[in-house]
């Protein structure tokens, strides 16, 4: 998406707010998946300025999880570290549309960087927010090697299921 300025993408990630109207959400979330898509240099990532913009940032969350649930993988791959992190609390806005895209997303690195994560976890164990993130990261595991071996444990969110640019299961009849 050539010519799009940095006060365009400045504004798309304002309206990602719930606050903002409806139709503006819409079009935010449109606009940031063209240009995330389409951003070969991805100098300045789109999920850092969610993540360090504090708590102000907390209502583009569920906006932000739709634009990564329509990413192509070889960019949620990019994106993998900041997303597995997205799950750390698995009530932040969005972290359910974030797992079920990295569920479905294909490539090792997704896999390489939950083992990394699980270690992280494993040195921190004493703390209860490290084993809660664990657990979250070993259903990820469980989940993605369900998919991909062509018995999907559930469904998939909506989201994903519009957006992914693959063939993510409508529905699943077993349930882990």
């Amino acid at each position: 998406m050539s010519g799009v300025s940095f006060d365009q993408v400045e504004m798309w990630m304002e309206h990602l707010s719930e606050d903002s109207a409806p139709e503006e959400q819409e079009e935010a979330v449109r606009g940031l998946i063209e240009y995330v898509q389409n951003d070969e240099r991805r100098e300045t990532s789109f999920l850092q300025k969610i993540f360090l913009g504090g708590d102000g940032h907390v209502r583009t969350r569920h906006n932000a999880a739709r634009v990564v649930a329509a990413l192509d993988d070889d960019i949620i791959e990019y994106y993998a570290p900041l997303c597995l992190d997205w799950l750390k609390d698995a009530n932040w806005p969005g972290a359910d549309i974030i797992f079920d895209r990295l569920t479905v997303a294909r490539g090792g690195y997704i896999d390489a960087e939950i083992e990394r994560a699980l270690r992280v976890c494993e040195r921190y164990n004493r703390y209860p927010h490290p084993r809660l993130w664990a657990e979250v990261l070993r259903d990820l595991q469980k989940y993605r090697a369900a998919y991909a071996s062509g018995n999907p444990l559930c469904g998939y969110s909506l989201y994903v299921d519009v957006g992914y640019r693959g063939e993510a299961p409508q529905s699943a009849d077993k349930a882990p």
